[in-house]
């Protein structure tokens, strides 16, 4: 099971597990061992799992339910923090008799004072930083409550004081219980196959930016097992993706398209790419996958972190001086501004 996080606010994995269905069992469980895992923006996570079928089921398979439940606990490292921060204004405010500004005070703390929280930061180093407070921001926001501002401003204070540079574990005693789940239903494969995917740039000088470079695609369709039909002359469905980056490369062609394939053919797809900037440039990833829910497809990509080096636009120009002996005279002598010399000395008899 692969998972891909897309957001920006990093994800903290508590526990996965696989619900199995009357069919298969799940023989081993990864997930039992494995401990909390932070997950960022674009970053994948895989957990490998190992299933048999029930020795409780003699139906046949297609008469039952196949389909087994991947589960996914987790929260963000977003609503980590603001439960920790709610908390502790709270807990200051109480002692301070001053609840009754509790849910103003928590509002906008989350959405003006923690606009500088780097999420990503407190992630990897496990310590909350929030930088410097902005004390004119704080009595801009108290303006409206008269004779408490000052006393919310010294609560404020006192919160960064105690909470600036607190660590993970200082705040898990507070949100430690803050959890979601969902669940993904998960067909499992009846066959496995393998597509193995190679991107033929056909270009013989120097990549240019802007200029376009015409390639081809080149699928492999091979078969790891398939305990339904083993007959080679079966057609399978697929559809391969271009993952790119469009702030490097300009695609013309096919994004998406869907394809046929049979066990042992290789198919050919041309697609340009075009460099938008220069230096060094990741080729586009490609991905293949089965339109049928019951066949996994891997892709094993032959350019896979393959970088091309891309230059710029240049132009070549040619300039002739005549009578480069005359300049050449003129700078052997006395020197500009020298003594006994005129700034209109010979100059007449100089030209470009």
């Amino acid at each position: 099971m692969d998972i891909t996080l897309q957001g920006t606010v990093p994800v903290r994995i508590l526990k996965t597990d696989l619900v199995p269905s009357k069919v298969y069992d799940v023989a081993d469980n990864p997930s039992l061992t494995l401990p909390s895992l932070n997950l960022f923006g674009k970053q994948h996570a895989s957990y490998v799992y190992k299933l048999t079928r029930s020795k409780d089921y003699h139906g046949e398979e297609k008469s039952a339910g196949t389909q087994i439940h991947f589960v996914v606990v987790y929260r963000s490292l977003q609503d980590e923090i603001e439960k920790y921060v709610e908390h502790t204004l709270n807990t200051i405010l109480k002692s301070r008799n001053l609840f009754q500004h509790s849910q103003f005070l928590i509002e906008n703390a989350k959405e003006h004072l923690l606009k500088s929280v780097d999420y990503v930061s407190y992630g990897m180093t496990d310590v909350l930083d929030l930088g410097e407070l902005d004390i004119a921001q704080c009595e801009s926001l108290f303006t409206t409550h008269g004779a408490a501002k000052e006393a919310l401003v010294d609560v404020v204070k006192e919160f960064w004081k105690t909470s600036n540079q607190i660590s993970e574990e200082e705040i898990m005693l507070i949100s430690n219980d803050l959890k979601s789940s969902i669940s993904f239903p998960v067909n499992v494969p009846s066959s496995k196959v393998l597509n193995t995917v190679e991107l033929i740039i056909s270009k013989s000088h120097d990549f240019i930016v802007g200029e376009p470079c015409h390639c081809r695609l080149i699928v492999r369709h091979s078969s790891y097992w398939n305990h339904v039909s083993t007959d080679a002359k079966d057609t399978f469905e697929f559809f391969y993706d271009v993952h790119v980056d469009f702030d490097n490369w300009l695609l013309a062609g096919h994004k998406k398209l869907c394809f046929t394939s049979k066990v042992g053919e290789t198919k050919e797809f041309p697609i340009t790419l075009v460099p938008l900037k220069t230096g060094h440039l990741l080729v586009p990833f490609v991905r293949v996958a089965s339109l049928n829910s019951h066949i996994f497809s891997e892709t094993v990509y032959l350019n896979n972190a393959e970088q091309i080096l891309v230059r710029p636009r240049t132009q070549s120009a040619t300039f002739f001086i005549e009578q480069q002996h005359r300049i050449h005279s003129i700078h052997s002598g006395a020197g500009f501004g020298g003594p006994g010399h005129h700034h209109n000395e010979g100059m007449e008899n100089v030209e470009f």
